[in-house]
Formats: structure tokens, C-alpha cells, sequence
């Protein structure tokens, strides 16, 4: 389901400009003025008035916008090239290899001096991801999709989401960057399975450290906060024997100078990632707003 994401610049590759000190403050008076209007008490009735509506609206806006995208995805817009479905994937396979035959997942280049960081080429991933390469390297092909994918389906369908979330579903299926990580294999697929499993038992919320681009979303597991700070205990420990990478790993950024990704680079990722976060906030049980009675 190809869209501008394969026609564009590469998220990646975009590196983003500090906001002056004036931007700054008019960005915080916005938020400022949109957190205000949205926690009055207007608009909390607004908003439950709208979650109030009967399941067959939400299921027509969520259809709608579905059929939307499907059809800018799969009739206005070219199709994805042969070499395009799974080459994220295909990367990290050849990362893993190189560490199953005893070499360094940096390339020589990367290690040797200066040089210019390139998508598709260059190892920019900290050394603890090959806790994730390394043993799916050993499993077919499909479970790279079908693990964190499934899981995610299993958990929205175990969740229950009230019906309004299923507008913010289509929404996130609609956004430009989702198709692409899917197609692709991008492991946001699987930070947002850690964050998913983070809302639920705490400690999984550790794993988005793999990813340090999506390392504020560890927050997901901060309600079972003893389970997150044994999960971070053992991380550290499990990377204890990988050191001498992490080595190369700040090696290879100080080498790569400017070229090296922003921390900011994952930001069109988060839409896709968040998607446990909207089931595991919309989901049943929690207070129906058709019971309220409203005044006014």
C-alpha cells in the first residue's frame, strides 16, 4: 500500500532545525491554550457527547476513511517495487549474519574514520537490537510481520476498544509513514508491540530502549513501575557481554558526525507505535459516557 512515503525524502534522512526562541514560545502558548480548552469542562461533555454515538457512525467514519486510503494506496498511486517489500528486514537479517559469523555489526567503514551515514547501509542501531535480529534470524521470514502484527490484532481484540476509537484506528492506518513500515519490515512494527505489552505487565516497556529514537514511549510501562525497574535492571545486565560494541556503537556515531540520524528521525513512526496506547485507553470497562446526564 504504497503512498508519498516511497516517492519523498526518507524520514531518516531529514534532519530538523532547532525553533528560535520566539517559535519556542508561541508553540508553548498553543499547547498551553489547546491543553486549556480541551480539560474544560465544555469540552470534556463535548467529547463524551461524541463517544455517546451510536457504533454504526463510528464504523462508517472508520470505513470511510479505510476505503479512502485503500483506494489512494492501491489505484492513484504506484505500486511498491518488488525490491521495496521486506528490504528493512533483509538489512537486519544481514546485520544478524554478520554477527552469527563473528564479525562487527558496524561496517569497516563506519569504524575506520569520518564518513557519510547511508539508509539502507550503515548499522545505526545500538548493539542491544541484535536481542531482536539475532534470534529471528533463526525463524522464518513471515514471523517478522506476523509476531508483532498478530499480537498487536490479539490485544486490540482482547482490549475491546469502545467504538470511538475505531476512527483513530483508520486514522493510523491512513497515515503516510504505516504502510510503509509494514511493507518494508520496519522494527517500529515491534516497538509497538513492546509498548502494547508494557501498558499490560510494565517491565516489556524496556525493549523500546532498542530503539532509542522511540525511548521516551518506555513511559508505557511506568504503572507497574517495580516490573519496569527490574525489566531496565536486567536489561543492563544482558548488555553487560555486548560493551566492547557499544564501543563501536559510539564509534561509529562520532565518525558520522552531522550525517548521523536526528534522535527526532522515528517521529512519523509514532502514529503506528501509539496504536495499543488508543485500544489500551479506549478499551471497555472504563466509564460509559452514555450513563452521564448532561445539564445545559
Amino acid at each position: 500500500m504504497p503512498l508519498a512515503t516511497f516517492g519523498g525524502p526518507n524520514p531518516r534522512e531529514r534532519r530538523v532545525v532547532g525553533p528560535s526562541a520566539k517559535g519556542s514560545g508561541i508553540l508553548v502558548s498553543v499547547v498551553q491554550a489547546v491543553t486549556k480548552r480541551f480539560s474544560s469542562h465544555e469540552a470534556r461533555v463535548a467529547i463524551d457527547r461524541v463517544r455517546a454515538r451510536p457504533r454504526g457512525y463510528f464504523a462508517a467514519v472508520a470505513m470511510g476513511i479505510i476505503l479512502a486510503t485503500l483506494y489512494v494506496n492501491l489505484v492513484a498511486t504506484p505500486a511498491p517495487l518488488p525490491e521495496q517489500w521486506g528490504v528493512d528486514y533483509r538489512f537486519f537479517m544481514e546485520v544478524a549474519h554478520r554477527w552469527r559469523d563473528g564479525q562487527s555489526v558496524y561496517l569497516p567503514l563506519q569504524l575506520a574514520g569520518p564518513y557519510t551515514e547511508t539508509t539502507g547501509r550503515d548499522m545505526i542501531y545500538p548493539p542491544s537490537m541484535l536481542f531482536l535480529f539475532v534470534p529471528l534470524s533463526y525463524l522464518p521470514a513471515a514471523l517478522w510481520w506476523l509476531i508483532p502484527l498478530g499480537a498487536l490484532a490479539a490485544m486490540a481484540w482482547r482490549l475491546r476498544p469502545e467504538p470511538s476509537t475505531w476512527v483513530i484506528f483508520a486514522l493510523i492506518f491512513a497515515w503516510p509513514r504505516t504502510d510503509a513500515i509494514i511493507i518494508m519490515g520496519n522494527t517500529s512494527m515491534w516497538m509497538a508491540l513492546f509498548v502494547g505489552l508494557g501498558l499490560i505487565w510494565g517491565w516489556p516497556a524496556v525493549l523500546v530502549l532498542l530503539k532509542p529514537s522511540l525511548a521516551p514511549l518506555i513511559l508505557a510501562g511506568i504503572r507497574r513501575v517495580t516490573w519496569l525497574a527490574i525489566g531496565m535492571a536486567a536489561f543492563i545486565a544482558l548488555n553487560v557481554p555486548l560493551m566492547p560494541l557499544w564501543g563501536d556503537y559510539l564509534a561509529v556515531i562520532r565518525n558520522a558526525g552531522a550525517t548521523w540520524p536526528p534522535l527526532t528521525y522515528s517521529l512519523w513512526d509514532v502514529p503506528l507505535v501509539l496504536l495499543p496506547a488508543v485500544a489500551w485507553l479506549g478499551r471497555t470497562g472504563r466509564e460509559a459516557p452514555a450513563s452521564r446526564v448532561y445539564t445545559g
